[in-house]
């Protein structure tokens, strides 16, 4: 395993091919991982779906901006100082890959409300395990699609109340993220906006963390 390889995972892929279709096998490996990868005492914390219908996920993607100014924020005047006036927002085209993911929080059989009152379990720290499940999946999601040759991009910015309605859930329905996965546009820079070629996503060095070797 090269480092290499391990560092570009970290770029979040803007555009894509949608000419072409992920095959059904990687789909069901992707799926698999989610389903299957480490959680605390192997409970559910959260359900998927698994969207590859082009006018449900262009639809997703029109509501990561509402109202345009809830997307990705840039200054329009960089010389000026930062106030609502001076930023223009974009949607996250990352929405937009071939196969779109998204994860909702759901509450383990063994820790809804009926039980936790039976067993005098009030005060379970379910947001924090669930965040943890989420992100243990989302990881092994993005190393199983780069090493299949896919390029990712995650994503938490949505219209709730749209977006529940493009998913007809209701209002216990509460989605947690969201992870593209798919084939790039070979002929353009991955940070790109997918549908608007005249924006390019600015690129951040990533934060060095500190490792302690005892």
């Amino acid at each position: 395993m090269q480092k290499s390889f391990i560092t570009s995972t970290q770029y979040c892929q803007r555009n894509w091919d949608i000419t072409k279709t992920i095959p059904q096998e990687h789909i069901d490996i992707f799926a698999d991982a989610a389903r299957y990868c480490p959680s605390k005492q192997n409970y559910a914390f959260y359900g998927l779906k698994f969207i590859t219908n082009r006018n449900v996920i262009e639809q997703i993607h029109n509501i990561t901006n509402p109202n345009g100014n809830g997307g990705f924020g840039v200054l329009t005047d960089p010389t000026k100082p930062i106030s609502p006036d001076n930023m223009t927002f974009y949607t996250n085209p990352q929405t937009l890959a071939n196969l779109l993911i998204i994860y909702n929080y759901r509450i383990p059989y063994a820790k809804q409300k009926n039980l936790k009152d039976k067993f005098k379990h009030y005060n379970y720290p379910f947001q924090r395990d669930g965040d943890i499940a989420i992100g243990i999946s989302l990881g092994y999601l993005f190393y199983i699609a780069n090493s299949l040759g896919y390029k990712t991009g995650g994503n938490a910015c949505w219209d709730y109340e749209l977006l529940i309605d493009i998913l007809e859930e209701d209002q216990n329905y509460k989605p947690a993220a969201m992870l593209g996965i798919g084939f790039p546009d070979e002929n353009r820079n991955s940070r790109e906006h997918h549908t608007d070629p005249t924006f390019t996503f600015p690129q951040k060095p990533k934060e060095q963390i500190e490792i302690e070797f005892i």
